[in-house]
């Protein structure tokens, strides 16, 4: 790995020494890589929940303590993490770029910039999604729809392809957000394409359409791996309400339809293995339904409906029973 002009003036204007890969043992990295830590958007199980450890809550006595601070570009997306390895998106300038820092000094260690740059006067300019580490790649989706797999280690592209012309549509209001999904061997991102390409899923290895099928037309949210009623399924939250699909093959396991004329920028919960927290914003709010099959189908129950807890863009917790989240303004249990 040799850095690029670029990015030694910008470690230059950041007074940070050039940093690389050979910092790391070749072993620790493909251990961190095989089995990350936070593997991608709101954690391995997309449910924003850290398993495992605990932090000193009484930050009277014991406070956080900065360790570094760096300048990053306009962006909507988060991290994801494998060992000392940090991940995301950002803008610079006229490029939507993919970054990896290191977590110990704040360090870049190698950036992939991609000739693209969405903006909106709302959301602003930058990536919307959070990338994914799985199956030995990256997985990344920018705001004007390009879907690209990198190596990890390297930056190096491996393969790209585009929503947008897959799709036939272009870019919604706020961009596409969709933060890929791969189970077993597929990648699934949502396109939002009239006709069966509402939501696709591709080989991680060749980039090939696997399979593609309906959905809403209109979702910020992203696919998550969910077993249902002792089903491994994949779960999209659109505008039309919540389908299921079989990761292997994209038949529809189930459509919920539950229309809300907003947006929807959510992820369900799952509860129990045969419930499901539907999150909604403005004017739906929260519902609860319960999944049983009927012979070869699914079924679905309503159990409860709330306007009390109406999470609308920043997402909820589910913790011993309890629904932890935003009514609109307003942090609510």
């Amino acid at each position: 790995w040799i850095p690029s002009a670029e990015q030694r003036m910008l470690a230059a204007r950041r007074g940070l020494p050039e940093a690389d890969m050979s910092q790391f043992a070749d072993a620790d990295i493909d251990n961190a890589l095989a089995d990350p830590a936070w593997p991608g958007f709101r954690g391995p199980n997309r449910d924003g929940r850290q398993q495992g450890t605990s932090i000193a809550t009484n930050w009277s006595a014991t406070p956080p303590e900065p360790l570094w601070k760096v300048a990053v570009g306009p962006a909507w997306s988060s991290f994801v993490v494998a060992g000392n390895l940090l991940y995301t998106q950002e803008q610079r300038g006229r490029a939507e770029t993919v970054v990896c820092y290191d977590a110990e000094s704040g360090r870049e260690i190698w950036n992939y910039p991609i000739d693209t740059r969405f903006d909106d006067p709302l959301g602003g300019p930058g990536p919307r999604a959070t990338p994914t580490l799985a199956d030995g790649g990256q997985f990344v989706l920018g705001a004007t729809g390009w879907l690209i797999r990198l190596d990890p280690k390297t930056s190096e592209l491996v393969w790209r392809q585009n929503l947008c012309e897959l799709a036939d549509r272009k870019p919604p209001m706020w961009g596409f957000a969709s933060s890929p999904l791969v189970v077993d061997s597929v990648v699934v991102v949502y396109a939002g394409g009239a006709g069966d390409k509402g939501i696709l899923a591709f080989d991680t290895q060749s980039c090939d359409l696997r399979w593609s099928a309906a959905n809403g037309n209109q979702s910020y949210s992203s696919p998550q791996a969910c077993t249902v009623a002792g089903e491994q399924l994949v779960l999209m939250l659109t505008n039309r309400g919540l389908d299921l699909f079989d990761p292997d093959t994209g038949r529809e396991r189930l459509s919920y339809e539950w229309i809300h004329d907003g947006y929807r920028a959510l992820q369900p919960q799952v509860i129990d293995e045969d419930s499901l927290v539907i999150p909604t914003g403005t004017g739906s709010g929260t519902r609860l339904i319960r999944i049983a099959k009927n012979a070869e189908s699914f079924v679905a129950e309503e159990l409860w409906t709330s306007r009390n807890l109406k999470p609308d863009f920043n997402d909820f917790v589910v913790y011993q029973g309890h629904a932890y989240g935003f009514d609109n303004a307003i942090f609510t249990c």
